[in-house]
C-alpha cells in the first residue's frame, strides 16, 4: 500500500498452480522424469561409458569413435524414454531390426539381429 492512497497492488507474476487433476499430474510427472533422463544422459553416462572404456585399456573419445559412443548413449536413453512410455527415434529401429526369440533352454528372450534389412551405402554406392 503506498501512503499517499489506499491502493494495495499486487504482484503481476502468476506463480504456477500445482497439478489440478489426475491427468495433470500424470503430464508433470512425465516431463519431470523426461527432464531427469535428459539431465543423467548429459551429465553422468558420458563420463560414466569413458571409465567404463578406459578400465579395459580403450580410449573411446578418439574422434574416430564419436559416432558409435553417440549410438551407445542415444541406445541408454531411447532404452530409458521407453521404460517412461515415451518415444526415441531408435525405438522404431530396434523394432525393424531386432527380433525377439525365446532361448530353447529357459524363459529368457533373446535379441537377435537382422541387419540385412538395412540398406548401407558407402560413399560410392548410390541406393536403387
Amino acid at each position: 500500500m503506498d501512503e499517499n492512497n489506499n491502493v494495495i497492488l499486487f504482484p503481476k507474476d502468476k506463480k504456477n498452480s500445482p497439478p489440478q487433476t489426475l491427468d495433470d499430474i500424470k503430464m508433470f510427472v512425465s516431463e519431470i522424469r523426461e527432464g531427469h533422463i535428459n539431465i543423467i544422459m548429459d551429465d553422468f553416462i558420458p563420463f560414466i561409458f569413458i571409465a567404463l572404456s578406459e578400465t579395459v585399456g580403450s580410449d573411446v573419445t578418439e574422434s574416430k569413435n564419436a559416432k558409435d559412443c553417440a549410438l551407445v548413449i542415444d541406445s541408454i536413453k531411447s532404452l530409458l524414454l521407453k521404460c517412461s512410455s515415451k518415444h526415441h527415434e531408435l525405438q522404431d529401429f530396434c523394432e525393424k531390426v531386432y527380433d525377439l526369440k525365446k532361448s530353447k533352454s529357459s524363459d529368457t528372450l533373446l535379441a537377435t539381429s537382422n541387419y540385412e534389412l538395412i540398406n548401407f551405402k558407402t560413399d560410392n554406392e548410390e541406393i536403387e
